[in-house]
């Protein structure tokens, strides 16, 4: 995928060589050094793009459930744009809960009831038509987490469903 100017991805490899070429990597957007390993680029490359397709696809998923009923993209956008720069606020939070294992901690609104918004949203979408198998695995994991005894969680922890564990190569 093209990427938008100014947002080359953040360079990894030799310390020196990024030191010697600082001024150009700003002038790219790629002032961050990520560490010695090289393939570190890559692979925070492939995160960044990871999250635009989550992001992405909840687009495309919200607005074809308006779809259904003739709204168009654009006027939708109007409130879902605001409505998603919002929600990016939560990131840290998850962040924080993520790093620390806390997912029990300062929850608002826990993974049990998040799970039944998310099923409600699937039934609303099967009612109108439109393609569940954008979220249908969200809840999958949603489900999974809760029934390991996690409802009073934050969703957060669906991240220790998907995350590596030591010695495991998938």
């Amino acid at each position: 995928m093209a990427r938008p100017p100014k947002r080359a991805p953040p360079p990894s490899g030799s310390k020196p060589t990024f030191d010697a070429h600082i001024g150009t990597l700003k002038a790219l957007g790629a002032a961050a050094y990520l560490g010695a390993d090289a393939g570190l680029a890559s692979l925070h490359d492939l995160a960044l793009l990871s999250g635009m397709y989550g992001l992405f696809a909840g687009f495309f998923h919200a607005t074809a459930l308006v779809d259904s009923e003739g709204i168009h993209a654009r006027e939708f956008l109007q409130l879902l744009g605001p409505w998603m720069t919002a929600m990016m606020g939560e990131l840290p939070g998850y962040a924080e809960k993520i790093d620390s294992g806390g997912h029990g901690l300062n929850v608002v609104s826990n993974l049990a009831m998040q799970a039944t918004s998310l099923e409600n949203i699937l039934t609303a979408t099967r009612e109108q038509g439109v393609a569940t198998s954008l979220l249908a695995p969200l809840l999958d994991l949603f489900r999974k987490r809760d029934s390991a005894g996690h409802g009073d969680e934050d969703i957060s922890g669906v991240f220790e469903l998907i995350r590596r564990r030591s010695g495991a190569g998938t």
